[in-house]
């Protein structure tokens, strides 16, 4: 049917989750939480039996929290290792036969750019040594095209 969800094709690697050499994800800080499970990001951590550890290198470069991609089965590890299980089955990134997906385990990518923020201060605002913002210099007239693209 073509109502039915399909699966994801990268799934998310989760606090818990396997990889090929015997190590577990140990550290997310995501802060995404799916059915109880966290979701690990790149530079989170994989604790190995014997206690060494390894970071996540790469995963969903262009899904991200905070401007870290979230991890996914199939991610590499700074010691060459890889993800190859997770706890669950149902939470990850589909991508269509054919499509592409910018950086996806490419642990050289960098995000494009956020549009740029525009922020004004008003009376009571705080500055960043501390001081409080008593009478505001002048008045600003915004044109309606601030903060878009052209």
């Amino acid at each position: 049917m073509k109502n039915e969800l399909q699966a994801p094709t990268h799934l998310f690697a989760a606090v818990g989750a396997l990889t090929e050499r015997g190590g577990r994800v140990t550290t997310a800080t995501s802060g995404l939480t799916l059915a109880g499970l966290e979701v690990a990001c790149v530079g989170d951590v994989v604790t190995y039996d014997d206690g060494s550890e390894a970071a996540i290198i790469d995963g969903a470069e262009n899904h991200h929290s905070g401007g870290k991609p979230f991890a996914l089965v199939g991610s590499r590890l700074s010691s060459g290792d890889r993800i190859t299980e997770t706890l669950r089955s149902s939470w990850g990134i589909r991508v269509e036969d054919g499509q592409r997906v910018a950086g996806l385990f490419d642990p050289t990518y960098v995000p494009p750019l956020a549009p740029p923020a525009y922020r004004l201060a008003i009376r009571g605002a705080t500055t960043a040594r501390g001081g409080v913002l008593r009478e505001p210099s002048g008045t600003w007239e915004v044109a309606p095209h601030v903060g878009t693209r052209h």
